[in-house]
């Protein structure tokens, strides 16, 4: 049984398509988003790993400005969340976004050099599980905790993580690459003092924002532009530069 039940079978617009992965527990669930700005090759992609309390289709719309801006996108959901088989855990998550980077990079449309990956919150975790074992071009971080043994002593902590160990500190040592990651000076769920260990790795460009844990504005205009920047100063950026819309 899902954690988090479906929205339901809203039908998705025509740039997207829904996907299972297949993995050992079963199918699970991913939507692909088209780039929707025509280029001259391949383009690049974002991976995007969600918050706890989510799902894929909650991120659809937040980023179509992303999709218009010329990346793909990939919203892969946990198991057992959603229309996902199986349960969560470290080793099935990890898995999970293994099966959707090796599926990604293996679609023509795709630049397998720069493929970016996004964690949010919990998402944080298969994140750089991915990036530490995956050639990923970069890591943007949104929230993040910096180890599950530090995190399971805060509140709001689903109960896969106390059994299960994401050191992401250790993570982003061996990613090596960069990494842009910001946090809430005012977070009650993932406190401040996780942000302040990720902030002083060396490959990190780090960000504090005036919120807590669910209004930072990781969605704002302003927000997109920051990381849009941070990986187009990398060389990781559509080949054609159109404007970028707002949210609508």
């Amino acid at each position: 049984m899902s954690l988090i039940p479906s929205p339901g079978d809203r039908p998705l617009p025509p740039h997207a398509e829904r996907l299972s992965l297949d993995l050992p527990f079963g199918a699970v669930d991913a939507i692909f988003m088209r780039a929707g700005a025509a280029g001259s090759g391949p383009a690049p992609a974002v991976l995007f790993a969600h918050g706890n309390a989510e799902l894929i289709e909650y991120n659809l719309l937040p980023f179509e400005p992303w999709r218009a801006a010329g990346y793909h996108v990939l919203l892969v959901e946990y198991p057992g969340y959603g229309r996902s088989a199986g349960s969560p855990s470290q080793a099935t998550l990890d898995a999970a976004w293994l099966a959707a980077f090796d599926w990604l990079v293996a679609r023509p449309e795709v630049d397998p050099a720069r493929v970016v990956a996004i964690g949010r919150s919990l998402g944080s975790g298969p994140t750089l599980a991915l990036a530490a074992t995956r050639p990923v071009a970069a890591v943007v971080l949104q929230s993040a905790f910096a180890s599950t043994t530090l995190f399971a002593h805060e509140r709001l902590v689903p109960g896969f993580l106390v059994r299960d160990r994401w050191d992401n500190i250790a993570a982003i040592r061996r990613f090596g690459r960069p990494v842009l990651a910001g946090h809430g000076r005012r977070d009650e769920v993932i406190p401040a003092r996780h942000g302040e260990r990720i902030a002083t790795l060396p490959n990190v460009t780090f960000d504090w924002y005036d919120c807590g844990h669910n209004d930072c504005p990781y969605f704002d205009d302003a927000y997109r532009v920051r990381v849009l920047a941070f990986l187009a100063e990398r060389g990781i950026a559509p080949q054609t530069a159109p404007s970028l819309p707002g949210r609508g």
